[in-house]
């Protein structure tokens, strides 16, 4: 899901920061 926030790379994984 895309949310209003950055956008980090883990390993291959995206995960978005919610703050």
């Amino acid at each position: 899901s895309r949310d209003n926030g950055f956008f980090l790379i883990c390993g291959n994984e995206v995960k978005t920061t919610q703050k």
